[in-house]
C-alpha cells in the first residue's frame, strides 16, 4: 500500500471555512463520516460489545470557537483516538467498567458540557451547527438544557460542500482503499476462472485476501451474485450458499473502509474460463460502454447529471435503458453526493472522486446482467479553487459562461459590465453553485472606470489569479464609409482599453508571480472576414499580437497570456443578422465544418484549462474555437456543407 503523506489537517480547515460561510460559530458533528473526516480518526463502525459498553457516540467540536477541534470518544478508543487524531484536545467518557461501577451517560454529557464550556458557548447567544440527522437525542436535551442560547442549525449542508472536493491527503487514502479493492476484484477473477465453488467459498477468499493485504480486518460491504441472480438489481443480493455452474454470471460489487476511506468497485466475470455468449457480451459491452461515457462527460463545468445523461444515452444506442443511477461521490462515506442521477445538476469539479457504476441486466427470467463500476477523479489540474477571477462582459454570452465555468471549478469572481440587470443575474447563478461572485457596472472602454474595478478588486479580494478579458466594441461599414470617430472608438475598446486591463492585471499578477490572462479574440484577427469587418479586423488582430507581447515579457515572471479565437458564436446581435437575412447562416455554416454555430458554453472547457495550472506551460498561443472554420480551405467542402450535395463535391 502507498504511503500516507501528511498535510496537516486541511479537512478541518475546509469544514471550519465552510461552517463560517454558512454563519456558524461552531459546530458539534456526530455522525461517523463527518468526526472521521474533521479528525482524522477513523472511528469505529459501531458494531458489537465495544459500542454496547459506550453510552454515546464520538462527536466533534469544531468552528471559529474551536478552531484547532475537539474529540469527544469513549474510554476504550482514547488510545487509538490519539494515534489517530489531528484535533487540537481530545476529551474521552468512562464506559462499562467490570471491576466499577460507572455513569458513561453523565461521563458522556460532562464532557460535552466541558468541550462547549471551553469553547465559550456557555451563556452565549452563538449560533451552533449539530447534524440533524444523528445527533442523539440525549444531547439536544443537553443543550436545550444548559445552553439554551444558542441557535441551532443544521450543519449537513456546510459540511457537504466542504467534503466536496478531496484533499491531497484525501486522494491518497482512497487511493490505499483503491488497492485494497484491486486485490479482492483480482482474487474474483481469478476464482471464476473454474465453477465449482459456494457464492460463500468465493466471498471468503477474497474477503481473507483483502484482510491479508490491508493487514487487520476491515469493515467491508457489498454483493457476489452468480447466476441467475445477476440478471436483477436487488442489492444486496449475495453471497448464497449457491455452487456456481460453467457459463454463469458472476457480479461483484465490493465496498471497503481503510483508515476511514472507502473505496467502491464492481466487476462482472462468466465462470468456467467459457466464451461469453451473444447476450453476455452485449450486455457486458454496454455497461462498460455506459461506463466509460458517464467518466467522460466528469469533466470540469459539467453537472452530475451530465454523466447520467451520458450513460443513458449510451444504454439507448443499444436498446437498453439504465436499471440504477449512475454512480455516485466517494469519500469518508461510501456513497455521498452528488449523485449520477438526471435530477442532480451539481457542478462537477476537479478533485472530486466518484464511483461510476452503470449496469445492463436481461431482468426478470433472464440470465446474466453485468455492472461495471470504477473509482473515477475529476483531475485536480483544472481546479481553481482559493483562486480569483475578473471577467469583463460578464452579463451575457461568453462572458457569462466564462464566468460561469470559473465558478464551476471552484473560482470566486468579480463580473464587470456595463448591463448591471445581467451582471446581477450572472452573479446570482455562481452564487447558487456556492461560489462568490461581486457585480460591478463598469464600461470597460473608459480607463478611469478600469483603474476604479482593479481598485475594487482589491478591497474586495486583494488578489487576482486570472483576466478574461472579453467584452470588445464591434463595427460593420465598408470600409471607404467608415467614420474615423467608429475606427477610434472600436480600436481604443479592443486595444487600448483592453491594454489597460491585461496592465492592470498584469501588475497585480507580476507582483504575486503567478497569474492567467485570456484575451478573447477573434478569427477575423488573423483571416479576413469580410461582410464590413475590416475595423473590427484590425481591432481583433492587435489583440493577437498583444496577446503575443505580453507573454513574451511577462512569462518568465509567471504571468502566461492566451488568446481564444472564437468563430460565429450564437447569441442576440447574430441571431438577428441571420433573421434579418436568412442566407447568412448558410454562409457562415459553410465555412464550419462542425456543422453549427458555438454556444457560449463551449468556452467553458477552453477557458477553465487556460486559466487553470493544466496548462501551466502554455503562453503566447492564439487558440481557434472555430469548429474547424481555420483549418478548412475556402475552396474546400464539408460533409453537409449548405448549397453541397455531395462529400465529394
Amino acid at each position: 500500500m502507498a504511503a500516507i503523506e501528511s498535510h496537516g489537517n486541511e479537512e478541518l480547515a475546509r469544514a471550519n471555512a465552510a461552517l463560517a460561510t454558512n454563519g456558524c460559530d461552531a459546530a458539534l458533528l456526530s455522525s461517523l463520516a463527518n468526526v472521521t473526516y474533521v479528525s482524522g480518526y477513523e472511528v469505529p463502525v459501531p458494531i458489537g460489545a465495544g459500542a454496547e459498553f459506550a453510552y454515546g457516540i464520538p462527536l466533534a467540536l469544531c468552528g471559529r470557537a474551536a478552531p484547532e477541534g475537539c474529540l469527544i470518544v469513549p474510554d476504550g478508543g482514547a488510545s487509538a483516538a490519539r494515534e489517530g487524531s489531528r484535533l487540537g484536545a481530545l476529551l474521552a467518557f468512562d464506559t462499562f467498567d467490570a471491576f466499577k461501577q460507572v455513569d458513561s451517560q453523565a461521563s458522556y454529557l460532562a464532557r460535552i458540557r466541558e468541550a462547549l464550556t471551553q469553547a465559550g458557548l456557555a451563556g452565549s447567544t452563538a449560533t451552533l451547527a449539530v447534524e440533524f440527522r444523528t445527533l442523539p437525542h440525549v444531547v439536544g436535551a443537553l443543550l436545550a438544557a444548559e445552553f439554551p442560547l444558542l441557535r441551532l442549525i443544521d450543519a449537513g449542508p456546510a459540511l457537504v460542500q466542504a467534503r466536496l472536493i478531496k484533499t491531497a491527503h484525501e486522494i491518497a487514502l482512497l487511493r490505499c482503499a483503491v488497492q485494497i479493492a484491486d486485490i479482492g476484484q483480482q482474487t474474483l477473477a481469478e476464482l471464476a476462472r473454474r465453477a465449482g465453488r459456494t457464492e460463500f467459498e468465493m466471498w471468503a477468499e477474497i474477503t481473507m485476501r483483502m484482510y491479508r493485504a490491508a493487514g487487520r480486518e476491515i469493515p467491508i460491504v457489498g454483493e457476489l451474485v452468480t447466476g441467475p441472480r445477476t440478471s436483477v438489481v436487488a442489492y444486496p443480493n449475495g453471497p448464497r450458499e449457491r455452487t456456481t455452474e460453467v457459463g454463469d454470471a458472476a457480479l461483484m460489487d465490493i465496498s471497503q473502509r481503510v483508515d476511514g476511506y472507502w473505496s467502491d468497485c464492481t466487476n462482472t466475470h462468466v465462470i468456467g474460463g467459457t466464451a461469453p455468449n451473444d447476450q453476455q457480451l452485449k450486455l457486458a459491452r454496454a455497461s462498460q460502454a455506459a461506463c466509460e461515457a458517464a467518466m467522460d462527460a466528469l469533466r470540469p463545468g459539467n453537472r452530475a447529471s451530465d454523466a447520467w445523461d451520458a450513460a443513458e444515452a449510451t444504454f439507448q444506442r443499444q436498446g437498453l435503458t439504465s436499471a440504477h443511477y449512475a454512480g455516485h461521490q466517494i469519500g469518508a462515506s461510501v456513497n455521498e453526493p452528488p449523485r449520477l442521477v438526471a435530477h442532480d445538476h451539481t457542478p462537477i469539479r476537479a478533485g472530486m472522486v466518484f464511483a461510476v457504476e452503470p449496469g445492463a441486466y436481461a431482468g426478470p427470467g433472464g440470465s446474466f446482467g453485468a455492472r461495471s463500476e470504477s473509482c473515477f477523479m475529476s483531475h485536480p489540474l483544472f481546479d481553481l479553487s482559493s483562486r480569483v477571477a475578473l471577467v469583463t462582459g460578464a452579463a451575457s454570452g461568453m462572458g457569462r459562461a466564462m464566468a460561469i465555468g470559473f465558478a464551476e471549478a471552484g473560482a470566486d469572481l468579480l463580473l464587470a459590465d456595463i448591463n448591471a440587470e445581467g451582471a446581477e443575474r450572472t452573479a446570482e447563478q455562481i452564487a447558487a453553485i456556492g461560489r462568490r461572485a461581486i457585480p460591478v457596472t463598469c464600461d470597460i472602454t473608459d480607463l478611469d472606470a478600469l483603474d476604479t474595478l482593479f481598485e475594487r478588486l482589491d478591497r474586495e479580494y486583494g488578489r487576482i489569479d486570472v483576466l478574461g478579458n472579453v467584452y470588445g466594441p464591434g463595427s460593420m461599414s465598408q470600409p471607404e464609409e467608415t467614420p474615423i470617430a467608429e475606427v477610434q472608438y472600436v480600436i481604443h475598446g479592443l486595444v487600448v482599453a483592453r491594454f489597460r486591463a491585461c496592465q492592470l492585471a498584469g501588475q497585480r499578477m507580476l507582483r504575486a508571480g503567478r497569474g492567467s490572462i485570456i484575451n478573447i479574440g477573434s478569427i477575423g484577427g488573423v483571416t479576413s472576414l469580410g461582410r464590413g469587418q475590416a475595423t473590427y479586423g484590425m481591432g481583433m488582430a492587435a489583440v493577437v499580437q498583444l496577446t503575443r507581447e505580453l507573454s513574451t515579457h511577462w512569462s518568465s515572471r509567471g504571468v502566461r497570456v492566451n488568446a481564444i479565437l472564437p468563430a460565429q458564436v450564437m447569441n442576440a446581435g447574430l441571431e438577428e443578422r441571420i433573421k434579418q437575412n436568412p442566407g447568412l447562416g448558410d454562409v457562415f455554416l459553410r465555412g464550419i465544418p462542425a456543422g453549427r454555430f458555438g454556444q457560449p458554453d463551449d468556452i467553458k472547457g477552453l477557458a477553465i484549462f487556460l486559466a487553470s495550472d493544466a496548462s501551466a506551460w502554455i503562453t503566447g498561443a492564439i487558440v481557434p474555437m472555430d469548429g474547424g472554420n481555420l483549418a478548412k480551405n475556402s475552396g474546400g467542402s464539408h460533409p453537409g456543407m449548405p448549397g453541397i450535395e455531395s462529400n465529394l463535391t
